[in-house]
C-alpha cells in the first residue's frame, strides 16, 4: 500500500512499522514491570490490613506512636543517668599511686609508704605512713587541682608523679639564699591581673561609681536610681550586706606587702614560702617582686620594712622602684565562701574569702556560681557553701578582736 504523503516525504513505510513495533515492545515491558510492582504492593497491603479495619489500623498506629514516645523518654532518662554517672565517676578516686620507702635507717623492708588517691579532676589526698620501731605515724595532705598547699615530702611528690602529676622535690633554686628544699610544679601559669580582667570583661556592661545604699528582695537602691534583679552575686571583695550571713564574724582582713626591684635577676619561676610569715618571689619583665610581711589588719607586722631588709641583704645593688600593699579576706577554715549569700536572701550569691588565692578561687567561683544560678548541681558547691559550720578556733579570735576594738 502506497501513500502519496510518505512518497512525497521520501519515507519508507517499513521504518514506521519497525518504530511502532519497538515502541509497542517497550510499552509492554513497562506494563509488565508496573503490574509486578502493583501485585507486590497489593500483597503487602493485604498482609498489613489482614484482620484490620480502619479503626484497628488507627489503634495500631497510635500504639506505635506511644511506643516511640516511650523510647524517646527512656533515651532522655538514660542520657541524664549517664551524665549523672559521669559526674559521680569524676568524683570517685580514679588514680592511685603508691611509693614504699624506709623512713628510718634502722628499719628494713620498706614498711613506710606514701599513697596518693585522686579523682577525675585531680582532687584528692596523699596519706603518708612512717613506720618505726616505736610506732607508726600517719598524716594526710589535701590535693586540689593537682596542687598541694602544704609542702610535700620527696616520697609524696613521687606518688604524684606516678599519677601523671608533674611535681618534684629539689634543693635547687635561683634564690640568693639556701632552702631546706622545694617542691616544683612545672607548667604553672603567671597572670597579669589587669590584662586578664580586661580580656574576660570584653562585651560586658560594667557600671562604676554606683554606690548601693540599700538592698530589698529584688532591688538595689543606689544614689542614681533603682536596679531590679532576679539573681544577684556579691563579688565585692568583702560582702557589703552586714545584716545577713554574719560575714563580719566569719572573715577578717589580712594585709600583705610587695616591693618591685628594678633590673632584678630572672629567677625562672614563682616562689612562695610555706612557712608562716614567709615571703614570695617572682619576676615581671625586668622587675623582681618580693612579697610578704603580712599581718592581720589593725595589728603590727613586718610591713614593707621586712621586705626592704631582705632586699638590702640579698640584692644590695638593686633600687626599689615601686611598692604597694593589699588586703585579703581570710575565712575561718581557709576555704572560700562561694554560694548562696544567706538563707534569708534567696536569689543572692557571694564569692569571697579567697585567702590570698584570688586567681584560682575566682575561676572556681565562676564555675560554681554559674551552675547555681542556672539551677544546676555542682559537685564542689558543698565544699564552699557559706552556711557551713562556724565552729572554728578562728571564730573566737575574730570575736575577741571585735570586742577589743569597740
Amino acid at each position: 500500500m502506497e501513500s502519496r504523503i510518505l512518497n512525497a516525504l521520501g519515507i519508507d513505510p517499513a521504518y514506521i512499522f519497525m518504530f511502532m513495533l519497538a515502541l509497542f515492545i517497550i510499552l509492554f515491558v513497562l506494563y509488565v514491570n508496573v503490574t509486578v510492582k502493583y501485585n507486590r504492593l497489593k500483597t503487602s497491603y493485604q498482609t498489613f490490613m489482614r484482620g484490620k479495619d480502619g479503626k484497628t489500623l488507627e489503634e495500631s498506629m497510635m500504639e506505635k506512636f506511644q511506643e516511640a514516645e516511650a523510647i524517646i523518654k527512656v533515651t532522655k532518662q538514660n542520657r541524664l543517668d549517664i551524665r549523672d554517672m559521669k559526674q559521680k565517676l569524676d568524683r570517685n578516686f580514679q588514680k592511685i599511686g603508691i611509693v614504699k620507702y624506709d623512713a628510718f635507717n634502722e628499719m628494713g623492708g620498706k614498711l613506710s609508704f606514701a599513697i596518693a588517691m585522686l579523682d577525675g579532676q585531680n582532687n584528692g589526698w596523699i596519706m603518708n605512713a612512717m613506720h618505726s620501731r616505736e610506732g607508726c605515724y600517719t598524716y594526710v595532705k589535701e590535693i586540689v587541682k593537682a596542687e598541694s598547699y602544704v609542702e610535700l615530702a620527696e616520697e609524696e611528690a613521687e606518688a604524684l608523679e606516678r599519677l601523671g602529676i608533674s611535681a618534684r622535690v629539689t634543693e635547687e633554686s635561683r634564690l640568693p639564699f639556701g632552702t631546706a628544699g622545694t617542691v616544683s610544679f612545672p607548667g604553672q601559669a603567671q597572670f597579669h591581673p589587669l590584662k586578664f580582667v580586661s580580656a574576660v570583661a570584653k562585651g560586658l556592661n560594667i557600671y562604676e561609681e554606683t554606690f548601693v545604699k540599700e538592698l530589698t528582695e529584688d532591688k538595689a537602691v543606689t544614689e542614681k536610681g533603682e536596679i531590679t534583679f532576679q539573681k544577684l552575686i556579691f563579688a565585692t571583695h568583702f560582702p557589703i550586706d552586714n545584716k545577713h550571713g554574719l560575714y563580719s564574724l566569719k572573715m577578717y582582713q589580712d594585709r600583705s606587702y610587695v616591693i618591685a626591684l628594678e633590673d632584678g635577676p630572672q629567677i625562672d619561676g614563682m616562689y612562695i614560702d610555706e612557712a608562716a610569715g614567709g615571703m614570695s618571689f617572682r619576676n615581671y619583665k625586668n622587675y623582681l617582686l618580693i612579697g610578704g610581711g603580712s599581718h592581720r589588719t589593725g595589728q603590727k607586722g613586718g610591713n614593707w620594712e621586712i621586705l626592704r631588709n631582705c632586699a638590702r641583704l640579698y640584692y644590695p645593688n638593686l633600687d626599689e622602684k615601686y611598692y604597694w600593699a593589699a588586703q585579703d579576706c581570710m575565712t575561718l577554715d581557709g576555704i572560700p565562701y562561694i554560694g548562696p549569700y544567706s538563707r534569708s536572701m534567696p536569689g543572692c550569691y557571694v564569692a569571697s574569702g579567697f585567702n590570698k588565692w584570688g586567681m584560682t578561687s575566682s575561676m572556681v567561683s565562676a564555675m560554681v556560681l554559674t551552675d547555681l544560678v542556672l539551677g544546676k548541681e555542682n559537685p564542689y558547691a558543698p565544699v564552699f557553701r557559706p552556711s557551713r559550720s562556724m565552729m572554728r578556733p578562728q571564730l573566737f579570735a575574730n570575736m575577741g578582736h571585735a570586742v577589743k576594738n569597740l
